[in-house]
């Protein structure tokens, strides 16, 4: 059995098998010097100015590169160390099935299937690759790509630069194209055109403090700038100090912004169905506190309040109701409340003014809505209203042989139950 070996290298047509459980390699050519030793549970292997080009369309051009990996004992957990100048994660992860590694390992392996190119690398690790202990790294990075596995966040495009370990770091982000898959944050996966950011983590008493700062993103959707601070807790999700302020975002885009800890699901179901249209040029999120204390009912527990401004806003407030639409609006969340407030919009050809649409608690498993507000116009488009909406069920469909000439006001006063709920309180005064 072979332990150590150093060899300068030039071969073409060779065929081998590095390990039982892995695959043949059948190499076309490989150059380079190549060092192997055989270590305690493990390997090392050392690469200097390496090529290879496999008959499977694999091709590695010039590079150094460093890798030791110990299998875990009944003392130790299994370990690792990786060095190179430039390395390109999809064909080194498309080599693990003819390396002489764990299975578990390989597995891991193909499930996240890292891609992307990083250079400048220096990393050390121990414990397997989806429960990372000691690590300490260095490197640039460039459409860096990890596929979502369980819990563990996927994303592609990422670029930049770390260098940390486990008690403190930074990372420097200007990634194009970026694309975050995080279910366990967001209602559903983001893409950015451009997203730019510096951020550092700090280990202390209490867990980790991680500030952010400088985050500025754009997409079809939203322009705007974030910053703020987190700190790990042991008991609780965490402490937030969260800023969002965006200079522009499509409205009807809301949901996919607003994080689950703010909205449960069923709230953020009415966010993303009811706002249709519109555009804001001054949006504003902040959520600072406890998040265990969240929504901060408790004076001075902490606050979470969204401000956006929109003109154009289309509300499908209900899905039996008819559209407010080319509304000037304000949409407020202050704790568990959701108000939106028209100045001006149209329904059913009449015009509304001063309407407010409330959610006075978003947390609850019964979503009730209240609606008030004026319109003002012609009578029949007031009629028009109650045939196209439940308030013809309401008196039985007798406005059905309805008919009116002249303007005219409607005052609107609605209670009105999301669906799945039991209750209806309206009223209507033409």
């Amino acid at each position: 059995r072979v332990y150590r070996m150093t060899a300068d290298i030039a071969l073409s047509d060779v065929g081998t098998r590095l390990a039982d459980d892995a695959l043949p390699l059948e190499i076309l050519t490989m150059r380079g010097r190549l060092v192997w030793e055989n270590v305690s549970n493990g390997f090392e292997i050392a690469l200097q100015k390496f090529s290879l080009k496999l008959n499977n369309g694999l091709d590695f051009q010039p590079v150094d590169f460093y890798l030791r990996l110990a299998k875990a004992t009944d003392t130790q957990p299994a370990s690792g160390e990786v060095r190179a100048d430039s390395l390109e994660l999809l064909g080194l992860f498309s080599l693990a099935s003819f390396l002489p590694i764990s299975s578990n390992f390989r597995q891991q392996l193909i499930d996240f299937a890292p891609s992307g190119q990083v250079t400048k690398l220096q990393a050390k690790w121990s414990g397997d690759f989806n429960q990372l202990q000691n690590l300490d790294v260095q490197a640039e990075f460039d459409n860096l790509a990890l596929r979502r596995v369980g819990s563990i966040p996927g994303f592609s495009g990422l670029s930049g630069q770390i260098n940390g370990n486990e008690d403190a770091g930074t990372l420097t982000l200007h990634s194009n194209n970026l694309k975050l898959n995080t279910p366990q944050i967001m209602p559903e996966p983001l893409q950015f055109d451009s997203l730019t950011a510096k951020a550092s983590w700090q280990k202390n008493d209490l867990g980790y403090a991680i500030q952010y700062e400088n985050v500025s993103i754009e997409n079809q959707d939203v322009t705007g700038i974030i910053s703020g601070s987190y700190q790990t807790l042991t008991d609780s999700p965490g402490e937030i100090d969260l800023n969002v302020n965006l200079t522009r975002a499509l409205v009807q885009h809301s949901s996919r912004y607003i994080p689950l800890v703010a909205l449960k699901s069923a709230g953020n179901a009415w966010v993303k169905q009811a706002l249709l249209n519109g555009q804001s040029n001054d949006f504003s999120l902040i959520l600072r506190g406890n998040l265990k204390s969240f929504p901060f009912d408790e004076k001075d527990s902490g606050l979470f309040q969204i401000k956006a401004s929109a003109i154009g806003a289309a509300i499908k407030y209900h899905p039996d109701w008819p559209i407010i639409d080319q509304g000037v609006a304000k949409l407020t969340i202050q704790g568990r409340r959701l108000e939106t407030f028209v100045t001006t919009a149209v329904t059913v050809g009449g015009l509304l003014q001063n309407v407010s649409v409330v959610m006075p608690d978003i947390t609850s498993a019964n979503l009730m809505l209240k609606i008030r507000g004026e319109a003002k116009g012609k009578t029949s488009h007031f009629l028009d209203f109650i045939q196209q909406s439940p308030v013809r069920g309401y008196i039985d469909k007798a406005s059905d042989n309805i008919s009116a000439q002249g303007s005219g006001k409607l005052i609107l006063s609605l209670d009105v139950p999301l669906p799945n709920q039991t209750t209806n309180s309206n009223s209507n005064e033409l």
